[in-house]
């Protein structure tokens, strides 16, 4: 392979690196996703560049990310694109969907694209300015802190990572301290607050 191709050299943030000059070019984005050929909802950056940069796109994911997309309050362009290909389970089919509708806008006149353009343009306006919205913000950090909270109850309350926990409380005193705290009964706030703080620690980089 190295006789074809160069070494990569690049880091690991590559992907989420884009050119402003791109966008003030670009039409409608085309988003290659992370998942395609997958059943998982699964939207990354590359979604929400062309959200943030006010830009019309199109999205190559796995079915349904459309509808996924819009239950957080987003628009898509649907009646302007054809987005049924979103509802197509089969991935070679779905694509192929997207090449032809790619290729419809593209063999337009330039009035239809002007006129496209506008409405597009003012959806996509409309995206940009919920995504930096103070609501929106809002909005992912509870959902956040919801799914944190739902996996400290798994932990807490199910006992179905209790084998789990116990083997990394092994040789931890903190965690020896708080699993003993939540098998004698319901933890406290200051119980959670101790197993978050034991999730970060372990989580940090090493000096």
């Amino acid at each position: 392979m190295h006789e074809l191709y160069s070494p990569n050299t690049h880091d690991t943030s590559a992907s989420a690196d884009y050119s402003n000059k791109d966008y003030a070019t670009i039409g409608i984005e085309v988003v290659l996703e992370t998942l395609f050929d997958d059943s998982r909802h699964h939207l990354t950056e590359k979604t929400l560049r062309p959200i943030a940069c006010g830009r019309p796109f199109m999205l190559a994911a796995t079915p349904r990310s459309l509808n996924y997309l819009r239950q957080y309050g987003f628009k898509t362009f649907d009646g302007l694109i054809d987005e049924t290909y979103d509802t197509i389970l089969d991935p070679r089919q779905r694509l192929k969907t997207i090449v032809q509708e790619i290729k419809r806008i593209s063999c337009l006149d330039k009035d239809q694209k002007r006129l496209l353009w506008a409405k597009l343009y003012s959806i996509a306006e409309y995206n940009k300015r919920l995504f930096f919205s103070n609501e929106w913000h809002d909005s992912i950090v509870k959902e956040f802190q919801d799914n944190f909270n739902l996996a400290i109850n798994q932990l807490t309350v199910s006992g179905k990572y209790q084998d789990q926990v116990d083997l990394i409380a092994s040789n931890d005193p903190d965690m020896i301290r708080w699993r003993n705290t939540y098998r004698s009964g319901m933890p406290t706030d200051q119980d959670r607050e101790l197993l978050t703080c034991w999730i970060q620690e372990k989580n940090s980089p090493r000096a």
